[in-house]
């Protein structure tokens, strides 16, 4: 996993060769984007800053060009998730979400050959509804799933293509109690990226070739570490 990519010296704004605005004159200053310009400006960002671990290079997009991409794709009033890979199933003023709900600020990615959970309480019973996790550079395929406090699978979406937003996957409708969870999700190609907190929450890697989830979570952790995605689970309550 990744931080959030580190800024470089302000420069005057250019164009690269993807297309996506680069530099800038001061945080205030307009930078114009369309959606496919700001996912290519966080896209890049997160490249760069992967391959040379946070000193710069000169294809890497300036700080103010990476504010204008997260104002565009990251409004500080995050809308009602609707954006999703498969029709999604409509909330009720009865649906209750937990997990993550806001899209962060940081950037991940990187968890391809890895099974990926994040820690989550179920405030109180009910049915299992979808499973919700945003996107920033859709490519590849997800997986997403739910496992139980001692690490029993319940359930699991099947494979599918993201696209850059929310996506929301059906899970049918599961019965599920209160108490301790883990929301899991498995990508296939490390170019996938998406919003991460590295501060709180829990979250746990583990080795796994990319396909259906195990029926139990992995005991051997390649990581434990302080961390949430935008994930959560939509379930509707009594």
């Amino acid at each position: 996993m990744e931080n959030t990519p580190k800024g470089k010296p302000e420069r005057s704004a250019v164009r690269s060769k993807t297309g996506a605005f680069y530099g800038g004159a001061g945080p205030d200053a307009p930078i114009a984007l369309d959606r496919a310009s700001a996912i290519a400006v966080v896209s890049s960002a997160w490249r760069a800053y992967r391959a040379s671990a946070g000193t710069g290079t000169d294809d890497k997009p300036g700080p103010d060009a990476v504010r204008a991409a997260y104002r565009l794709l990251c409004p500080a009033t995050p809308a009602t998730p609707s954006t999703s890979a498969t029709p999604s199933t409509t909330s009720s003023s009865d649906d209750d979400h937990d997990g993550e709900t806001s899209v962060l600020t940081g950037i991940d990615g990187d968890n391809a050959g890895f099974i990926v959970e994040q820690d989550a309480v179920l405030g109180q019973a009910g049915t299992l509804k979808t499973l919700s996790f945003y996107v920033l550079n859709p490519v590849g395929q997800l997986r997403l799933g739910v496992y139980d406090a001692a690490g029993g699978i319940i359930v699991q979406t099947a494979a599918f293509t993201p696209v850059a937003g929310w996506n929301t996957q059906p899970v049918g409708n599961v019965s599920i109690a209160a108490g301790s969870y883990m929301l899991a999700y498995e990508q296939s190609n490390n170019n996938l990226s998406f919003p991460v907190n590295q501060s709180s929450g829990r979250c746990r890697l583990a080795a796994r070739a990319f396909g259906a989830m195990p029926t139990t979570f992995p005991t051997a952790i390649v990581t434990d570490n302080p961390c949430h995605w935008s994930f959560y689970a939509t379930l509707s309550v009594p």
